[in-house]
Formats: structure tokens, sequence, C-alpha cells
């Protein structure tokens, strides 16, 4: 379980919309999985998994669009939760969003 900090891309009090989850990583496992926590929140939601096995930088992106969880939303956390091979290395999540400013 890796978890990040809690993010408010620079504006704690606007509320925002996530719209994509990108992730770059080496060596994923079957069962090991991408989640998205809110507004710090305790409870997660998955967004999809990091399924690739190869050696090389496998990119994954994950669309929210629409994703009521993700919408409106001040804060995120990431989780990257599961079995994960000895080799896997996690090189970067990025998230893609819209500020709706503070309401």
């Amino acid at each position: 379980d890796i978890r990040t900090k809690v993010f408010d891309l620079g504006n704690p009090e606007s509320k925002k919309n996530i719209s994509e989850v990108a992730v770059v990583y080496k060596y994923g496992h079957a069962s090991l999985d991408i989640n998205i926590s809110t507004d710090d929140g305790a409870n997660f939601t998955e967004v999809g998994g990091l399924t690739t096995t190869a050696a090389g930088p496998t990119t994954v992106e994950f669309s929210t669009v629409g994703t009521a969880a993700f919408s409106g939303k001040k804060t995120f956390q990431i989780q990257v939760e599961g079995t994960a091979d000895d080799l896997f290395e996690l090189l970067s999540i990025s998230l893609t969003y819209r500020d709706l400013g503070v309401h």
C-alpha cells in the first residue's frame, strides 16, 4: 500500500473536477490497483489497475470524466494498493483537473 500526500492542487478552498489519472510504472501485477480518496476521506474509489508486467516503462491513463466521486472536490489522495512484483517501480502519477473556483 503506497499513498501520496493529500493534494490540494494549489488552492485548498477551490473545488476541482479530476478528469484523468495517468500512471507510469514498470513491472505491474494483475492485482495492483490505483485508488483515489477525495476531501481527506478515509474511503478510496478504484479507478483501474496496473496489470502490464513489462520491464519497460508503461503508461496507463484512467478517465474519470463524469464520475461523481471526483467532481466538485477540494483535495485528492492517490493510493497504489494490492500485490506488487518485487521489481515494481512507480515512476510518476499525473492528475488532469479543472479548477471550478471557490463556491
